[in-house]
């Protein structure tokens, strides 16, 4: 009698114990030595070259030499942004409780798609209900999706918007596209680059969207310059739409003012706080959202402040705009359901990850008490790092510090070739990694600051001290 052959793709109880005995005991590991390696890899530049991979292998190297193979080659390339000296762009990092509600996400492998095979898309309902008592925003007025990030929930809530645009001139946009009806006009003084992305995904076209000045020295809105603008609309609806929380200096629009505007002239108001919303956990803060609950639509990350892992963002929606939501994202198929509240029907993707779950987890874990210190603690080692850059000498604040973020020039540093050299000097020494950006036209630096290790004692005298090497080795390469 034959042995029963094992195939290739198969559950080996004793080897799969070993290794994620291996994984958990690396976990703890990882937490405690994350300040001792170098946020990006020094040899980067070496290890991309070497990734060269040649055929698939026939037959496989099984799990455990491939995990090998993993450790050895791929991990030592990752960068450790997930730490607390990480200040690019706005990023966040992974806590405990996020990361044990990821591995339960990936080891149940949720389809989050239609209600009645588990309790997944209930969890996703009442998960926005909590992340909407975080953010101090109705339960009764708002409902709302999860998404890939930010820029997905740019995309959906300008769809949404769209197809209420439409209704004003008798069209369903959802059916009958948008060349129905005459080009929607977007309002917006400092937007994010994904909501340029999504009006060429969306059909509108990146034409339509119409900068509206800043208010000086700021990025955000001159309400009369926009009521200006409005003005001069033929449109019978519009579109507007609000930074709670711009990517370069952390500045926020008058919401309350723009909603005012919107109901006198007919523009949906959608808010993109994709990192700004946050302010709602302080309450020295809080009063930068003012008027919010009167948004038509609101973006937030997840991956951002509330410190899960990637990729995971939310879109918040006034329930009076159901019926627009439903018409722009429902799934039309004999197979498919067509019910209003299931999840494939509310947002971009039909095969959906249960992104709630680890939110869910950090937000039963935390409360509304964890978030309240992070974003207290990010704030406050943001304006204690401003105050330090400022006397260091070497460098120059280009702006205020409104929540969390840190925007400052090198003192004599005028070309984006200079300000990308001395940013190279600086992230070379391992100790933190920053990011560049443009500001009034000139070349800046900036610190965004959103992880949840992030300390005043452990890191801002690492911050000084790369910041302070990097500017010398940046001039004695100049001197050289």
């Amino acid at each position: 009698m034959s042995k029963h052959k094992m195939s290739v793709i198969s559950f080996n109880k004793s080897e799969i114990t070993r290794l994620l005995k291996s994984f958990v005991e690396e976990v703890p590991h990882f937490y405690e030595s994350i300040r001792e390696h170098p946020v990006t890899p020094p040899d980067l530049l070496q290890r991309i070259a070497a990734l060269v991979e040649g055929p698939l292998n026939e037959h496989g190297l099984g799990i455990r030499n491939a995990t090998t193979a993993l450790k050895e080659t791929i991990l030592p390339g990752l960068a450790y942004t997930a730490g607390p000296r990480a200040f690019p762009w706005v990023i966040g990092g992974v806590t405990p409780a996020a990361l044990i509600g990821a591995l339960y996400q990936i080891l149940y492998d949720q389809i989050n798609m239609v209600s009645g095979a588990s309790i997944g898309p209930q969890l996703e309902k009442e998960t926005i209900k909590l992340l909407l008592d975080l953010f101090n925003l109705p339960r009764t007025t708002f409902d709302g999706i999860f998404t890939t990030g930010a820029t997905a929930s740019n995309i959906c809530a300008l769809a949404i918007a769209r197809q209420w645009c439409g209704q004003a001139y008798g069209f369903d946009i959802a059916d009958e596209g948008v060349d129905a009806m005459p080009a929607v006009q977007i309002y917006s003084a400092t937007p994010h680059a994904s909501i340029a992305k999504a009006l060429s995904i969306l059909g509108i076209g990146r034409k339509n969207l119409i900068l509206v000045p800043t208010l000086q020295d700021r990025e955000a809105i001159d309400i009369l310059a926009l009521e200006n603008a409005l003005t001069q609309s033929t449109r019978k609806a519009k579109i507007v739409v609000a930074s709670a929380g711009t990517v370069n200096s952390g500045d926020f629009d008058d919401i309350a003012k723009m909603r005012t505007l919107c109901d006198r002239y007919n523009a949906w108001l959608h808010v993109d706080a994709a990192f700004g919303l946050f302010a709602a956990c302080s309450d020295d803060h809080k009063t930068l959202l003012n008027g919010i609950e009167g948004a038509d639509s609101i973006t937030v990350d997840g991956h951002k402040w509330l410190n899960v892992s990637y990729d995971c963002g939310m879109l918040f929606v006034k329930t009076a705009h159901k019926q627009h939501q439903v018409a722009t994202f429902s799934s039309v198929s004999n197979y498919m359901s067509l019910a209003a509240d299931e999840p494939m029907n509310k947002g971009l993707e039909n095969s959906r990850a249960l992104r709630a779950l680890p939110v869910w987890l950090a937000l039963k874990a935390y409360g509304h008490q964890g978030y309240q210190e992070l974003v207290k603690d990010n704030c406050a080692f943001a304006n204690v790092a401003a105050e330090l850059i400022a006397d260091t000498g070497l460098y120059e604040l280009l702006a205020p510090v409104r929540l969390n973020i840190v925007l400052f020039k090198g003192k004599c540093i005028d070309s984006v070739e200079e300000n990308n050299q001395l940013l190279a000097e600086i992230n070379k020494t391992g100790k933190i990694f920053i990011t560049s950006t443009i500001w009034a036209g000139k070349p800046a630096l900036r610190i965004a600051v959103c992880n949840w290790q992030t300390s005043i004692e452990l890191d801002l005298g690492i911050l000084e001290e790369a910041l302070t090497v990097g500017m010398e080795r940046y001039y004695n390469k100049e001197c050289a």
